[in-house]
């Protein structure tokens, strides 16, 4: 009882911090991290144990693939493509970020979508004259929203495929249906959400500022490397529908198709690995004890879309919305704990309903 009352004190103590603000989310984790390990309630080599590297493989191996796709410039292209569609106009550009955004977040993963797409929202915001703020945290949600729909589109996702033997077929046709709803709600929900912020934007560019960032900017850097990305993305893709049949595992599938990539990229070989991710893993074996007891598919994807949309609530909900915090703050545009609660809560308590009906219906009328 006393080790749980210390992680649970820690737990909450270093809550109370990141909400303060008084020191930087990452050290009040690390200091609530140490200190559970430094008072033995978990070892070092135990709370390493439960690193599953078929996530980490999976992350890894999609960040590669997206990185390389970013050199092509067909991201900033997408980018300048929303403004000239949208005219400028900043609801209309927030839902076109919006929907990319949820878009490429099914399939390169929620995190490495929101690292490439951050600093071309900074450079759309700048050429609008308005705060990046409202479209990151925009982006954010978007992602976590539309990451929920596949196997590689969350970490948590990942986590719960790996422990339950779910594969990117049984993703895409339980949760997309949900996904779908929910975007389009948050869409139409987001004129109110950012009401202040858009209102105080300049209504629209002039088209001939629109003309002259489209000839300036809408470009692709590299073809040639932007039509082996795609290829090589199509066939990473493939890979995850025929997994099973195969069977491989999803990291598998996504290290070979970033080892090929690189390969015919001429590609260095570097990468980096980037909430809800620890809520998830301590689910998974309370969801897998009640299999002897009844029928918990539901309970499976229950959990995918309260991990995944609930993430949407805090800024520390999900990796996706620390990293954006992060990469934020370090150009001056810091988001506070606090500062997220206004956009997050709502979008989350809206995504919810549309999950909560889901799984009645699913309970209900197809048991």
């Amino acid at each position: 009882m006393t080790e749980q009352l210390i992680a649970g004190g820690t737990f909450v103590a270093v809550y109370a911090l990141i909400v303060s603000d008084r020191i930087h989310r990452t050290l009040a984790a690390l200091l609530g991290a140490s200190v559970v390990m430094i008072l033995g309630v978990i070892p070092q080599h135990e709370a390493f144990e439960h690193v599953d590297f078929n996530v980490i493989f999976l992350l890894a191996g999609m960040m590669i693939i997206a990185n390389v796709m970013a050199k092509t410039g067909v991201f900033q292209w997408l980018a300048v493509e929303a403004v000239r569609r949208a005219q400028g106009r900043p609801y209309r550009l927030l839902v076109f970020t919006a929907i990319i955004t949820a878009v490429v977040s099914a399939f390169l993963d929620n995190v490495t979508t929101v690292v490439l797409l951050t600093p071309i929202t900074f450079f759309i915001a700048q050429r609008l004259g308005a705060s990046p703020v409202p479209f990151l945290i925009s982006i954010v949600l978007a992602s976590n929203i539309g990451g929920t729909a596949t196997l590689v589109g969350d970490p948590p996702n990942i986590l719960v495929g790996s422990a339950f033997d779910k594969d990117f077929n049984d993703f895409v046709l339980n949760l997309t249906p949900v996904v779908v709803v929910s975007l389009a709600l948050y869409l139409v929900a987001a004129r109110w959400i950012y009401r202040t912020e858009l209102s105080e934007m300049i209504t629209a560019l002039e088209p001939e500022d629109i003309d002259r960032l489209v000839r300036e900017e809408r470009r692709i850097e590299d073809v040639p490397l932007m039509r082996k990305g795609l290829a090589v993305m199509g066939l990473t893709i493939l890979g995850f529908i025929v997994a099973r049949p195969l069977h491989l595992e999803a990291a598998t599938i996504a290290l070979a198709g970033a080892v090929v990539l690189m390969i015919v990229a001429k590609e260095d070989v570097h990468s980096a690995i980037v909430d809800n991710i620890p809520y998830t893993a301590t689910m998974i074996p309370l969801v897998q004890e009640m299999k002897s007891t009844m029928d918990i598919e539901p309970v499976i994807w229950a959990l995918v879309l309260g991990a995944d949309f609930g993430g949407n609530a805090t800024v520390i909900g999900a990796s996706a919305n620390v990293v954006v915090a992060s990469m934020s703050e370090s150009r001056g545009h810091p988001i506070t704990f606090r500062g997220y609660l206004k956009y997050g809560v709502p979008a989350t308590l809206l995504t919810m309903l549309v999950a909560t009906a889901d799984i009645w219906i699913r309970t209900t009328f197809f048991r």
